[in-house]
This record gives structure tokens, C-alpha cells and sequence, in this order.
């Protein structure tokens, strides 16, 4: 036989139905010699591949060893290809590939299919290389001298073979034992019908290697892959070559020495044992049967295992299961899945734990690189995922959001029915059983699909008719919100019995802004920040100022849900209300409006710039909870300093407290901040404990606004204070910095903020 013949391998693709045989095998050295041969036809005829192209792609299953190879047209006409061999796929183990036809130009994939390689560097150790001199003196008569196979050669192969037993120590467990017999059993019955071929002889070869070198429980599995290796080539030895069959006896006496090579797996032969074999052929063949009873003994147990593993993998419901781990895992999936269901207190409406899980989408389904095209045909795009078959057979309407990109419908057979692009919520069509979709990778811990079934009706539904979520969807941009207030002022009297507690109340607006790459509302929670503007204008008012717009997205950006409110009021009072307590309790309320409604954690970060800083500190020292830290940029920390400003505030403070034309520290209790140093000995303290503060100033922020309280001294001696109590504060002053650093100008002084911030957030994002 030719050498050309000898490494050259052909397989015949029928793309309706047919299989070609599995595996190939390869072997370290045939690089640029081996080669494999692809012919496609359709349904038996031949079928012309011009603006086609074929593409393998590989794997190793021992490591992370892949890559892909196009292969070349031999005549595209026909639908030949030829492929050599490349290095990268002769490195010893088991390779799983996929050969891949697609559209030239569109790259559209039309067509895959798997198929199983086998390197073996085809070494040996000198103990095994008696056994591979024996086997060449075996092959040679089969070749040469087949049917008449001498029986004395048989009988001394079988002696040699016993010789090695001391050697064999394989680790395998029952399920390796069962693979291997059967692996052999097909392999007797493919010799009986057509023959042996030197490629067999090699896989022979590395078979009685690995039962002659100690094997490991890695190369057991080599073992029996091997010997699916050769039962599926043995299918090439029809060509004639070899038609001379092999006596019966002599092919069963072979079958036999190997199948008790592998029952030593588990069963070592003693030594004693192997010294009384080598006395005679007699003598063999009783210690052969003694092993062949007790691998029928373990055969029938590993039956019952098998029985017992299989009653496993029926679920309750009765469905099937491919393995008992995913028996097991997927049932109980879908008891949490209604664990994660519960009731609110008040009995009516239906709600979705905080890491619940009614998003159809599983993380660990996604596929990398690859998105569903307009035909419904999985497509390599590195910058997508791509979703496995998602069941839909219970839903009517599906709600896809957070970067759910091109999708498609399929039949229960997986037939591709149509395609569309998500925009909100959409109808399952009559006949649709599964939908995949291409998700962007930059959206793969936000995108969701959901139940968006419509005429949901009472406490269940919101009001265009959706069932209820815990927490709500995405939205770009800033959203608007708004809190009901009490704008009145609490009144003190003791003048009679009437109520005098009465109140005005007014709907205040707030804003938000969610992280558009960090926000879910499923799985984890987003970080959370309080945002406390300055005075002039509340917080929709402050979205006319770029650099106040500029520093909300840089804090978005890295993953902070934003929020600001006017006030107690709409109006210019209610916005600029200089610490006044009916201000407070906007913040409080919008704190946990976003709290209920959006997926963020509960525990936040603070950030307030000028008179925000009384805002934010007098939610402090008044124990809002929940507060994790507090920067401020050239904040407003004393009051009184304010109230002596020469630019109109104090007349704005007069009318919020209710003073003259003198401070009155009592009209201004609990909304001074700077009341809360105390002198102990000379000393100023803090004593109120705390979260960690940071204060950054500009150095030329001295009384040069025309009000005394943005004075960087305040800040100083605060910050000193704190410290002096046993709390933590720092204080930043910026080299030239303007008191605009604090709402943005700066963006170094941004994201120094964001920095000290993250310092207390989850996993320091």
C-alpha cells in the first residue's frame, strides 16, 4: 500500500442526513503529510459550492489548545475540499471540531456539523515495547498469511500479553470499564465483518501501550477513546485490500486476551498468579476464565447502578433528563424560581424578590461572539451574545429591554418562523415555542426579557395594564419624579385645643439618572447616590448647567444611580431653603421612593456641593440611615456665617426661619451644622458619630463670594472637630481652585470624588 494512501483520509458530508465516521485519527508527525478530504453532497447527489467556503473549528477537551482552519477548495464545483493536516491540531489528545459551510459573502453559516479528532504522539516505553514487537509479528502474520493464522503465535501473544500484567495498575472506575467492553465489543464485530488496516494496527498499538504503562485515569479515557477511534475506521477497510477474514477462534482468542487485559483494571493480578500462567497454555486459559467470571459479576452491577442513575434522571413532572446533575439542578431551579415569588404585606400585590428571577435570560447560556441574524441563524460578531432556545410556550407578550438586540421565533422543532428587533413589548406568535436573541456584550448583567403580558387587571397590574415588578426598567436620560411635601412650617402654641398642625402640601419635582451599563432592575443592586445641590435653583433647574450635567454622568459612568430634589417647594424659596427641615424631608421621602421602585442598593454614598453641604449634614446628625459616605465640594457648613452675607441671603434666611434683623440660634435648631462643635477644654469636638467625610476646597474660596459661609476655615476647623471626637474626616484643599469645582468645573476634582467614594462601595467599583 502506497504512503499516499496511508495518511490520506476521506469523508463524505451528505448535509440532509447522513454521518460520516467518527473519529480521525491523527498522528505527531504527519504535518504536511496527512490530509482529509471533504466531499458534500445534498441528499446523495452532488451539489455545486461555488460562493461557498468551509471553515473547522477546534478544541481540545484535555486543555484550552482551539483555533480554526478555512479549507481550501478542491473543486468547489463538486463540492470538494482538501485539508492538511496543520501542526497546531497534531499535539497529542481529543479534539472536538465542527466543520462549518457558510455564504462566502454573507458569512452566513448554512450548514455545521461535529466531528472528533485523536492525536497520539505514538511513544512508548521500553517495558511496552515488547508488546509492540509481538504485535508487529501478529500483523504481519494476519497480513500475510490470513485465514491460516498460526495458533502458536496467537498462544504466544496471549503469554505475553499475562507477562505485562504486573505492570497494569489503571485507576478506572466503573463507568470507564463499561465504555471500554463496550468500545470492544464493537470492535470484534467490525474485524469479523471486514478486516484489519495498518491505520487499525496503530490505534491497536496505542490501546495495548496504555493497559502495558501504569495508565492514569486520564489515559484511560485516552484508552477508550482510542477504541472508538478504530471501530469507526475499521469501516474503511471495505475496499479490498484486506477482504481475507481472520479464523473465528483465532479473533475471539484476541478479543478475549484484551478484554482480560482491561478487567486487571480494577482487579491487579497477582503475582503468584501470572508465575502459574506462564507454565502453560492450560494453565491461562483458567485464570482467563476465573477474570471473565468476575467481569460478568461487575458487568451486572454496573447494570443496576445504571438502572438506578437513569430512575434519577425522571423528574416529578416525568420529564427526562440528560444526566442526573441536570435532573437534580434544573428542578430545583425551577423551585426557586417560585420561592423567589412573593407578597407584599398588604396580601394584593404580586412582586419579585430583589434577586429574584423572572428574567428569561441566563448568563450562563450565553454564547460569546455570535449574534441571530434576520434568518434566525446563529452568526459570529465578536462584539455580541448570543441566547440559547429560551421557552416561551407560557407567555403571551414578552418585554424586551436593556440592550436585547436582533431576535428571533422558532417552532417546537426549533424551525426559524420570523425575526424582529425588540422595541418594548411584543406579541408571541401563534406557533412560537422558543426565542433567541443577540444581546451587546457591553449589556449582558442589565439586559432582561420578561412577562409583558398585557390586561392584567386589579392590585397585579400598573397602569397600562402590565403585572407588577419589584423594580422598574431602564430609562435614558434624566427621569423625573416628584414627593408629596408638608411646605408648611410646624406650629408651636399653646392657645387652645384646636389643630394648628395643619399643612400645605405641595408635589415636589426630583430628578434621577440611572447608570446605563450598571442598572438592572434584576440581580445586583446598583450604587446609589444622594446628590444635594446648591442654592439658586433646584435640582431641575441645575440640568441647564453643563458642568452640573457633566459631573452626574461622570458619576453614572461608574456605576452611581443619581438623585437630586427642588425642596420643599417648586418655587425659589422651596429650592433654596438653606437647611430648613421641610427641605430635609423632600430628600428623605425621594430616598425611599427610589428605594421601593428601582433596583439600587439601600445603603448610599452622598455627595453635596455648597448649601447642599447643610442638606446633607443635617440629614447626618438627625441619623438618616443607611448613609455609607459623604464628600463635599466647598460646602455650606456654618448658618450663621450665611446669615450675615452681604448677596441676599440673609433676607432668604430671615423669611425660611422666621428671624429679624439678629441670629436667633433657636429659630435654627437642628439646621446648623456648625452647632455641632462643642469646646470640651479649649478643644473643638464632633461627638456625633458619623460616616467617613471628605471636603474638598478651592484655596481661594476666603470670603470672596459676598457670603461669609463658603469659607474654606469653616471646613478646616469642622473636619479637625470630627477627628478630635473620634470620627473620620479629611479635608482637600484644590491650588487655585474656584468654588465651580464643586459643581463639576474641575473634572480631576470629579473624579477624586468618585475615587474616595468607590473607597466605600461594593468591591471598590
Amino acid at each position: 500500500m502506497s504512503l499516499d494512501n496511508f495518511r490520506k483520509r476521506t469523508i463524505v458530508w451528505d448535509t440532509v442526513n447522513k454521518d460520516f465516521p467518527q473519529p480521525i485519527q491523527v498522528m505527531q508527525g504527519d504535518v504536511n503529510a496527512r490530509t482529509l478530504s471533504v466531499k458534500i453532497i445534498d441528499n446523495g447527489g452532488e451539489v455545486d459550492l461555488t460562493g461557498h467556503s468551509l471553515k473547522l473549528t477546534y478544541q481540545y477537551t484535555n486543555s484550552s489548545n482551539s483555533g480554526f482552519v478555512m479549507i481550501p477548495p478542491e473543486n468547489l464545483t463538486k463540492g470538494e475540499f482538501l485539508l492538511v493536516i496543520p501542526t497546531e491540531m497534531t499535539k497529542p489528545g481529543v479534539i472536538e471540531a465542527n466543520l462549518i459551510l457558510l455564504n462566502e459573502y454573507e458569512e452566513q453559516v448554512i450548514v455545521s456539523k461535529n466531528l472528533t479528532f485523536i492525536s497520539d504522539n505514538s511513544t512508548v516505553t521500553a517495558l511496552a515495547q515488547e508488546v509492540n514487537n509481538k504485535i508487529d509479528d501478529f500483523t504481519k502474520l494476519l497480513l500475510e498469511n490470513m485465514p491460516q493464522v498460526l495458533r502458536s503465535e496467537l498462544n504466544d501473544l496471549h503469554a505475553q500479553t499475562d507477562s505485562n500484567k504486573s505492570n497494569i495498575e489503571l485507576k478506572a472506575n466503573l463507568a470507564d470499564m463499561t465504555s471500554l467492553q463496550s468500545a470492544m465489543t464493537e470492535l470484534k464485530n467490525e474485524v469479523e465483518a471486514l478486516g484489519i488496516s495498518p491505520e487499525n494496527l496503530v490505534t491497536i498499538k496505542s490501546l495495548l501501550v496504555a493497559i502495558a504503562s501504569n495508565a492514569s485515569e486520564s489515559e484511560v479515557v485516552e484508552l477508550i477513546n482510542s477504541v472508538k477511534a478504530l471501530t469507526s475506521n475499521v469501516s474503511l477497510m471495505s475496499n479490498g485490500d484486506y477482504s481475507p477474514k481472520a479464523n473465528q477462534t483465532d479473533l475471539e482468542s484476541l478479543q478475549h486476551t484484551v478484554n482480560n487485559q482491561s478487567a486487571t483494571i480494577s482487579t491487579k493480578a497477582e503475582q503468584a498468579e501470572i508465575i502459574q500462567a506462564r507454565g502453560g497454555q492450560s494453565s491461562l486459559d483458567a485464570r482467563l476464565d476465573g477474570l471473565d467470571a468476575k467481569d460478568t459479576d461487575l458487568q451486572n452491577k454496573i447494570n443496576t447502578i445504571f438502572s438506578e442513575v437513569s430512575d434519577i434522571r425522571i423528574g416529578f413532572d416525568g420529564k427526562t433528563y440528560a444526566t442526573a446533575g441536570d435532573a437534580v439542578r434544573k428542578q430545583f431551579l425551577g423551585i426557586n424560581e417560585k420561592l423567589t415569588k412573593i407578597t407584599k404585606p398588604d396580601g394584593n400585590k404580586l412582586v419579585y424578590s430583589k434577586y429574584g428571577g423572572n428574567n428569561l435570560i441566563n448568563k450562563n447560556d450565553l454564547i460569546a461572539g455570535y449574534y441571530i441574524n434576520s434568518s434566525g441563524v446563529m452568526t459570529q460578531s465578536e462584539p455580541w451574545y448570543a441566547t440559547d432556545y429560551i421557552d416561551v410556550s407560557d407567555h403571551v407578550y414578552l418585554n424586551l429591554q436593556r440592550g436585547v438586540g436582533s431576535s428571533s421565533w422558532y417552532d417546537s422543532g426549533k424551525n426559524f418562523i420570523s425575526s424582529f428587533t425588540p422595541n418594548g413589548p411584543v406579541s408571541v406568535p401563534v406557533g412560537a415555542k422558543y426565542i433567541r436573541s443577540s444581546i451587546l456584550n457591553i449589556f449582558i448583567n442589565t439586559a432582561y426579557i420578561v412577562d409583558g403580558q398585557r390586561n392584567v387587571e386589579g392590585p397585579n397590574a400598573d397602569l397600562n395594564g402590565y403585572p407588577l415588578m419589584t423594580k422598574r426598567p431602564y430609562r435614558d436620560g434624566f427621569q423625573k419624579f416628584t414627593v408629596r411635601v408638608n411646605k408648611s412650617k410646624p406650629v408651636n402654641t399653646t392657645a387652645n385645643d384646636r389643630n394648628y398642625e395643619g399643612g400645605t402640601f405641595e408635589d415636589v419635582d426630583c430628578h434621577l439618572y440611572m447608570p446605563s451599563n450598571f442598572y438592572s432592575p434584576f440581580g445586583k443592586p446598583c450604587k446609589l447616590l444622594m446628590l444635594c445641590h446648591g442654592a439658586g435653583k433646584g435640582a431641575i433647574g441645575w440640568q441647564s448647567v453643563p458642568s452640573y450635567v457633566a459631573m452626574i454622568k461622570a458619576f453614572s459612568s461608574n456605576g452611581y444611580f443619581v438623585f437630586d430634589c427642588n425642596g420643599f417647594s417648586n418655587d425659589a424659596l422651596g429650592c433654596s431653603f438653606w437647611g430648613d427641615q421641610r427641605g430635609l424631608t423632600a430628600w428623605r421621602k425621594a430616598y425611599q421612593y427610589v428605594t421601593d421602585h428601582y433596583n439600587v442598593e439601600e445603603e448610599f454614598s452622598v455627595y453635596a456641593f455648597s448649601m447642599g453641604g447643610l442638606t446633607a449634614l443635617n440629614l447626618a446628625f438627625q441619623n438618616l440611615p443607611n448613609i455609607k459616605s459623604i464628600a463635599l465640594g466647598s460646602p455650606v457648613i456654618n448658618l450663621e456665617a450665611a446669615f450675615h452675607a452681604t448677596d441676599g441671603t440673609q433676607n432668604v434666611i430671615k423669611v425660611l426661619y422666621g428671624m429679624g434683623d439678629a441670629w436667633d440660634a433657636k429659630k435654627a435648631q437642628g439646621s446648623n451644622p456648625y452647632a455641632n462643635l462643642l469646646d470640651i477644654g479649649g478643644t473643638d469636638v464632633v461627638v456625633k458619630p458619623l460616616a467617613p467625610i471628605k471636603i474638598w476646597y478651592g484655596s481661594t474660596e476666603t470670603n470672596n463670594t459676598g457670603n461669609p459661609a463658603v469659607e474654606k476655615n469653616y471646613a478646616k476647623r469642622f473636619v479637625d472637630a470630627i477627628n478630635n471626637g473620634g470620627g473620620t474626616a479629611q479635608y482637600r484643599e484644590v491650588d487655585g481652585g474656584v468654588h465651580s469645582l464643586s459643581y463639576g468645573a474641575n473634572p480631576n476634582v470629579t473624579n477624586e470624588i468618585i475615587t474616595y467614594l468607590n473607597r466605600f462601595s461594593w468591591g471598590g467599583e
